[in-house]
């Protein structure tokens, strides 16, 4: 006996398959322990019709689940606020910072679009940890694209997480406050990445690239950045500075909503000075049109959460949420976006979906 295999079936990338994958008469396609690379490409084969033995299929299913890494993700997001805000209390500091980049960077090799995911859905209460988070995945995530060694992800990694160190309150609140910020606010805003640097070094870190980072994460090569209007920033802390604005662009403010993905990709674009223009684009690329975690409207009619990327960066799968009359749908029925039916049409804002979203199990990390 056979069984069908379909895109719900959770076939990890760069991880060997449990069982050899057939096609409808049995002929071999991929091989026990053949290491799937390209989800497109997987993805093409399940459609066609791809199965694999029931018995083994049944054995895998039954065996002991994979840590559900959204579990992961929300005990790291509640280590790091409380580290960062009692910095002051922690004599092994560096030590735990680095703990958490380690597992960070662990999770993203381990499930790219899981995190993405994961980023898209945290909660906006604790603006100033959410968003230093963010950061950090997101310039991991691209810092693998460029295929950076790991020394310059590390150093990039624990930058974006200490970044914003000396005004994490003040962040909160102006991301909460109706009006500008005020000539005190202003002042704390530009010096910053100097003060953030100081108390860094204070908590014993000696990393200068990770210091140079933060101290230059605002700068801007065309020299209208600050705190010291430089013109020649290091390429970690440019990296930083574009994932800094991509992720607040997406995020909500009390002056305004969150900026749909592909609308924060374009302005992102074209405000980035010079140079950094084909950096911006290429990060877009890596992140996709319709990045996982955000809400789209296929041709169909129904409304869909972008689940994973590909290759080709405006046809995502999705999963569908809402049925095209409306009907909240109990069980998610997975889209490959690049069929004419299931076009994606275009980004739509979270605000009125009102729907559960389970993400361990719409990335099948449990049944």
């Amino acid at each position: 006996m056979q069984v069908k295999l379909a895109l719900a079936d959770r076939i990890g990338l760069n991880q060997p398959l449990p069982w050899d994958m057939l096609d409808g008469q049995g002929a071999l396609l991929l091989r026990k322990g053949t290491v799937p690379t390209d989800r497109s490409e997987l993805a093409a084969l399940i459609e066609r019709g791809a199965y694999v033995d029931q018995d083994a299929y049944e054995h895998y299913r039954q065996a002991p689940q994979t840590v559900d890494p959204f579990q992961q993700w929300d005990d790291i997001y509640y280590r790091l606020g409380h580290l960062l805000r009692h910095h002051e209390s922690e004599p092994r500091f560096v030590d735990r910072l680095t703990q958490l980049a380690t597992e960070i960077r662990a999770l993203i090799t381990r499930d790219a679009d899981a995190a993405i995911f994961a980023m898209a859905r945290l909660e906006q209460s604790n603006y100033a940890i959410t968003h230093t988070l963010q950061v950090a995945v997101c310039c991991d995530i691209y810092g693998q694209f460029l295929l950076w060694k790991m020394s310059d992800r590390a150093a990039a990694i624990h930058a974006c997480l200490t970044m914003n160190i000396a005004m994490l309150d003040l962040q909160t609140a102006l991301n909460n406050q109706l009006e500008p910020p005020t000539l005190e606010q202003r002042e704390q805003i530009h010096n910053h990445p100097i003060h953030g640097c100081e108390l860094l070094r204070k908590l014993g870190v000696a990393d200068e690239r990770w210091l140079q980072a933060i101290a230059e994460h605002h700068e801007c090569s065309d020299g209208k950045g600050y705190p010291a209007g430089l013109t020649n920033v290091s390429s970690i802390a440019e990296l930083i500075h574009l994932a800094d604005c991509y992720c607040a662009l997406m995020s909500s403010r009390r002056t305004r909503g969150a900026k749909l993905p592909d609308h924060a990709a374009r302005e992102l674009y074209t405000k980035a000075p010079g140079k950094l223009q084909a950096v911006a684009a290429s990060m877009i690329k890596a992140f996709g049109g319709f990045p996982p975690g955000y809400f789209v409207k296929l041709a169909n009619g129904e409304i869909a959460v972008v689940v994973n990327r590909t290759e080709r960066a405006t046809k995502p799968f999705v999963a569908t949420l809402i049925s095209a009359d409306g009907l909240k749908l109990a069980d998610p029925i997975q889209r490959n976006t690049a069929d004419p039916r299931f076009a994606v049409t275009d980004a739509v804002a979270e605000t009125g979906i009102d729907v559960h979203i389970d993400p361990a199990k719409l990335f099948g990390y449990k049944d």
